[in-house]
């Protein structure tokens, strides 16, 4: 899968901002110096957001950074430009669409121009269901069969006249992203699956049954599925509910107290690689150079295009790791879909390359020269994931990738009595 994004009039504008300083000429002789709006801090925070049941994109959708609201365009996508070395929450919402957020750090060691990506998928709150004291099945769709995750409500959970209004909502809370790149080998709790409850009444006389529905197989599931709950605040943390059971190709877990939250984590080992790097074009080549040394009359707001390689995309797919430890058949469709959300709820993004256009100007004064080049930067990363397979044996399915983690520039601006003709 691939797409591209422009990031466009509005970035462009923040940037031509900072060239308003004045230039001069100390004599004729003098080159005219005007200040490099490349020189101030420039961090980005990017994405885009999808409709979950449909997995288009979805414009229309606010996403609140730094106080500021940002409304995504017709190709689903949103940017916003940061100046401070800090972490800024980030907000999504949509009228009738569960709101996620998640938290977007730029470390102290980012170098300049820094891009993040943070993109989301959110979920329609659907319709509320009404239950009596005679139980029923709620899903997030119309139907039970139809439902991603239901909460059975058994007969007599409810006082006889007893009323319950829930809306059911399965959702993917957001991971959060950051500049910080490390290396080697840790175990990650990584998110499964979300749902999201509201009801009027929270406590009941027997156990509900919450069923996240066909995200395993009958002959194969994850060896260690935990529960964890809490209130919908961001302050809040997440309490450990317990372990859910897997059967028939779902994970169960029952309560008598509803909570709003739960999510389902899949405990993994996540092995990352040294970063390596990649050209990214600029205006449509490796490297840009402007030599100004033989002028006096300075560039003003040249124009840097950069196609930035983002994404990531399978060296080992979910497919060939379950064929490795000897699954077949029908068996692999649900699993592998399954270790595909968990990747992506990892990484941040949905899975595929993409190329993201970053817009720079920067101006050189007279006598000057400028050099400008942007490097992709990108490992390989390796899942295992412990999984049962038929008999109750356990095994390991080890998925691997290539992800883009960022660019890195080279640039200067200088004085050409400087510069010697190559990399300072």
């Amino acid at each position: 899968m691939k797409k591209s994004k422009v990031w466009g009039a509005s970035l462009l504008l923040s940037m031509a901002l900072g060239l308003t300083g004045c230039s001069f000429w100390s004599d004729e002789k003098d080159p005219e110096i005007v200040p490099d709006p490349m020189a101030e801090n420039m961090y980005f925070i990017e994405g885009t957001v999808y409709d979950m049941d449909t997995r288009a994109v979805l414009p229309g959708a606010t996403v609140t950074i730094a106080d500021e609201t940002i409304t995504t365009g017709s190709d689903g996508t949103y940017l916003k430009m940061v100046t401070e070395k800090k972490t800024y929450a980030v907000d999504f919402s949509k009228e009738s669409y569960l709101g996620v957020n998640a938290d977007a750090v730029i470390a102290s060691n980012a170098p300049n121009h820094s891009v993040l990506n943070l993109s989301v998928y959110l979920s329609k709150k659907g319709e509320m269901t009404h239950v009596d004291s005679h139980g029923m099945v709620v899903g997030n769709k119309p139907t039970e069969n139809a439902s991603e995750v239901t909460i059975t409500i058994p007969e007599g959970a409810l006082h006889e006249g007893e009323t319950a209004d829930l809306w059911v909502i399965q959702y993917q809370q957001p991971l959060g992203v950051t500049t910080q790149q490390t290396t080697g080998t840790s175990n990650i709790a990584a998110l499964l699956d979300g749902l999201y409850v509201e009801s009027n009444v929270t406590n009941f006389e027997k156990p509900l049954t919450l069923t996240w529905r066909n995200i395993c197989s009958s002959e194969v599931y994850f060896k260690e599925v935990t529960v964890w709950s809490k209130v919908v605040t961001r302050a809040a943390g997440y309490t450990k509910e317990g372990n859910a059971t897997a059967t028939n190709g779902n994970y169960h877990f029952e309560t008598a107290h509803l909570k709003s939250n739960y999510i389902l984590e899949v405990y993994s080992t996540l092995n990352t690689g040294a970063p390596k790097t990649e050209a990214n074009k600029v205006n449509g080549e490796a490297s840009v150079k402007v030599d100004n040394s033989g002028s006096m009359t300075a560039i003003k707001d040249y124009a840097l295009n950069v196609e930035l390689k983002q994404g990531w995309t399978y060296t080992t797919t979910p497919e060939q790791a379950l064929t490795a430890i000897g699954i077949t058949g029908a068996d692999i469709t649900n699993m592998a879909s399954t270790m595909t959300k968990i990747i992506e709820n990892v990484e941040a993004t949905p899975m595929g390359l993409f190329t993201a256009h970053l817009d720079l100007k920067t101006s050189i004064s007279g006598g000057h020269v400028m050099y400008y080049r942007s490097d992709a930067k990108y490992c390989d990363r390796t899942y295992t994931f412990d999984v049962v397979v038929k008999g109750g044996k356990n095994q390991q399915a080890v998925v691997k990738v290539k992800k883009y983690t960022g660019s890195a520039e080279t640039y200067y601006n200088v004085d050409s009595k400087m510069h010697s003709g190559g990399k300072m």
